[in-house]
């Protein structure tokens, strides 16, 4: 087992999925998504996941990234829809900022990064900021 190689792969899905939950404003933000979908394509995890990566490039040949925003605001910030919130400590303690922040803040003080604040805004217990975290 290559554990470099699998690193690397490992490292370009926590990218990818980071990019697919945080809401880029602009056809900009999502440029890693287009770049990795067809290297997910060519190597895939499982046979679904190649059928799943199909569709999100298919959507995105189809109706573009302005799709991706919809989406992520139906998902994640409308109430109107299935609203889902996205921190560690929403899902342990029914709050955001709570213990799993704290936790995950302690984490990333004992190794060598540190949250860029002016360039990010997500907290250290929210999945974004978990899967860039991850990705290093």
């Amino acid at each position: 087992m290559d554990k470099k190689a699998i690193n690397q792969a490992r490292s370009l899905y926590y990218i990818f999925f980071a990019k697919m939950l945080d809401f880029a404003p602009n056809d900009e933000g999502y440029k890693d998504v287009e770049t990795l979908l067809p290297i997910f394509l060519s190597n895939p995890l499982v046979e679904t996941s190649h059928e799943a990566l199909q569709a999100i490039q298919a959507g995105l040949k189809n109706e573009g990234f302005s799709a991706l925003r919809t989406e992520y605001d139906d998902v994640f910030v409308s109430p109107e829809s299935s609203f889902i919130p996205l921190s560690a400590s929403y899902y342990d303690e029914g709050r955001d900022d709570g213990q799993k922040r704290v936790k995950a803040a302690g984490l990333v003080l004992r190794s060598k990064f540190r949250r860029n604040k002016p360039l990010c805004n997500d907290s250290e217990d929210q999945m974004v900021f978990a899967f860039r975290f991850m990705r290093c």
